[in-house]
């Protein structure tokens, strides 16, 4: 049995999944580590992709199914996983060379349930403040599971920072919520923590997270605020579901009352009416319906910023819009982010300004290693370059491995049916319908 499962969906990702795949099978400890490939219907080059590596590794197992999502990608790894742990890679990522040594270290005390991670973000150049922070936890353990975990800790989201012991799904039927498009991560992890004996969060960076993925569900969804913040309360309304069934909200109802109005609120606030004024019904609908009203009294009483917030939602809502949202926004910003938000934007503005553009101008015609486009181009540049340097050690590592196995050597006509049936497809889903028979 194999000390470790990586469950990796697969889907739409053929420009990525060599690198992912290489980065796993290129691990130190090649007899504890299984890699679990959940072809989720992909009708792209991905599922010959899986098969090419199949052939040359017997640490991969490929289980296909009809496309169902990510959440129900992950649930059927889970499934067929054997190992002691499962870990979670997105096929567009891949990991450190240490990866997999990284991670038995730190769960060789034995007391582990859950482990819980960093990443790096890739390019660097995409990464910013918030995701800097999150992605870097600080090393500690708790026995079991704590107010901190929600509000202090950097363990959440991304399921992919997970190590977690496969018995504890099993007992616990926990999986991921396949009812969630967007946040099933933090469905998943606010599960998983209440029902944890030992969660040990490390420093260290093992993962490497891939930002800079153009039309990925992430994006599209952090560009629209509104659909966002209807998620937000969705994935509020699923955790409070299951806190409820397990019993966990008379435990720790306080703290995960302040972790929803944490989540939800701030961004619902920037939205403009009537978004907003639905948004807050809607929220402060759900948390009645979890929360007893003397609970939510006695809550909504306590001093701070998320105390404050849920005046906002439950008590007095005329606090959330005129110069009563304002000082909310303020006192939120002021306690979570301290005042770099408020020097920011009169930087921005003066570097926006026309005498300042007239000296970057001729800044970068003295020097033009100065020119922001310029520069941004560069890194461009250099990003593509080290992923086709990447695409390209994984193929040299199958045609290595091929040739040490004595099976033929990649030849495109491999995938000229994949490629025919990808073309359909596509071409079926531009016109709104489905492929033929024949292309079938």
């Amino acid at each position: 049995m194999p000390r470790l499962s990586v469950i990796v969906p697969v889907y739409k990702v053929e420009d990525y999944l060599p690198q992912c795949l290489h980065s796993l099978l290129t691990q130190a400890e090649e007899g504890d580590l299984e890699i679990v490939c959940v072809n989720d219907g992909s009708p792209d080059l991905s599922r010959a992709i899986l098969g090419l590596f199949d052939e040359v590794s017997d640490r991969i197992v490929v289980v296909d199914k009809e496309n169902g999502g990510l959440s129900s990608a992950r649930n059927a790894g889970i499934e067929v996983a054997t190992g002691d742990y499962v870990t979670f890679v997105d096929s567009d990522d891949f990991v450190e060379p240490s990866y997999a040594q990284c991670i038995e270290e730190a769960l060789a005390p034995g007391d582990v349930d859950v482990l819980v991670f960093g990443a790096r973000v890739w390019p660097e150049s995409a990464s910013y403040w918030w995701l800097d922070r999150v992605l870097s936890p600080r090393t500690c353990h708790y026995p079991g599971f704590c107010e901190a975990l929600l509000a202090d800790e950097g363990t959440r989201p991304f399921a992919w920072r997970l190590a977690v012991r496969r018995e504890l799904l099993f007992e616990s039927g926990l999986r991921f919520d396949e009812d969630l498009v967007f946040g099933e991560d933090q469905a998943f992890m606010l599960g998983l923590y209440p029902r944890a004996r030992g969660i040990s969060v490390i420093s260290a960076k093992p993962y490497v997270y891939r930002a800079d993925r153009a039309g990925s569900l992430m994006e599209g969804r952090f560009k629209d605020l509104a659909l966002r913040s209807h998620d937000h309360v969705r994935i509020v309304e699923h955790v409070l579901r299951d806190w409820l069934a397990a019993g966990f909200i008379e435990r720790w109802g306080r703290e995960i009352f302040f972790w929803a109005i944490d989540f939800t609120v701030a961004d619902i606030l920037k939205l403009e009416n009537p978004a907003r004024s639905q948004m807050l019904v809607y929220l402060a609908c759900v948390l009645e319906t979890f929360f007893s009203e003397e609970d939510l009294d006695r809550w909504c009483a306590e001093k701070g910023t998320v105390a404050a917030f849920a005046r906002a939602v439950l008590v007095d809502r005329t606090l959330s819009s005129g110069p009563g949202r304002k000082g909310l926004f303020y006192y939120h910003t002021i306690t979570h982010e301290g005042i770099r938000p408020f020097v920011e934007g009169p930087v921005n503005r003066v570097l926006r300004s026309a005498p300042a553009q007239a000296i970057a101008d001729t800044a970068a015609k003295i020097s033009p290693a100065l020119d922001a486009e310029a520069v941004a181009a560069h890194e461009a540049l250099a990003s593509e370059a080290e992923r086709a340097d990447a695409l390209m050690a994984a193929l040299a590592y199958l045609a290595e491995r091929r040739d040490a196995l004595g099976l033929e050597p990649i030849d495109a006509l491999v995938f000229e049916e994949e490629i025919e049936l990808a073309s359909a497809v596509e071409s079926a889903d531009a016109a709104g319908e489905p492929p033929t028979s024949e292309d079938e």
